[in-house]
């Protein structure tokens, strides 16, 4: 089976567990049940992320990134909007999109969040969805043909922020699960970046460049 086909069949397993579940009443699943289904709308999202990372060509679509966090929109992993829909109605709150969710290290951090940790969840997804990373700079060019995302951490909130780098050499991010995506332009040293409300709450970790798997 070709992975656009596999892909079809992914897709179809998502709508039809939307479907079945969009109308259940949650409480009378149970929580070993709300789990159950936990799980298997997770190995489908990430069946589905792993084939549209594989077959994405040419510039991702960032309409279909507006489903997501700072972190799934840095790595273009788009969610799709019927998994939204019946993991918010099942669990009364929003997917987690967490650094090490697709690697299945997303417990939680543990106070303070180290940089060493943050990179090893980002590496643990990378893997998973078998792109490629490779170390780069803020101001240098693009050498294995990616793109580059910028990595944030505010230590004792255990949290984390991202920035992506588009085609033209400027930058983006995306504010929270529920905010907007805003260019931030140029940047051409950490000053620029801490220009940024939001930003200005985390420290700049590293910079790295992405390269999608090559279609199969």
């Amino acid at each position: 089976m070709s992975p656009e086909d596999k892909f079809k069949e992914i897709y179809l397993e998502l709508n039809n567990l939307y479907e079945e579940f969009k109308n259940v009443d949650y409480l009378r699943l149970g929580t070993i049940g709300l789990a159950k289904i936990r799980r298997e709308i997770l190995r489908l999202l990430k069946e589905y992320l792993k084939l549209t990372i594989s077959i994405q060509q040419g510039k991702v679509n960032e309409n279909s990134l507006k489903n997501t966090n700072c972190y799934f929109y840095a790595i273009n992993a788009p969610i799709p909007t019927n998994f939204k829909l019946v993991y918010e109605r099942l669990m009364h709150t929003h997917f987690g999109y967490d650094v090490g969710e697709l690697s299945g290290s997303s417990q939680a951090f543990e106070k303070p969040l180290t940089e060493s940790t943050l990179l090893d969840r980002i590496n643990g997804d990378l893997d998973f969805l078998e792109i490629k990373s490779y170390p780069s700079t803020l101001t240098s060019n693009n050498s294995h043909n990616g793109y580059k995302i910028a990595t944030l951490i505010n230590k004792e909130n255990c949290d984390f922020h991202f920035l992506k780098q588009d085609e033209s050499g400027l930058w983006h991010h995306k504010r929270g699960y529920k905010g907007n995506i805003e260019m931030l332009g140029n940047i051409t040293n950490i000053d620029d970046i801490l220009k940024n409300d939001l930003c200005q709450k985390y420290e700049y970790v590293t910079t790295l460049e992405l390269v999608k798997p090559l279609k199969r």
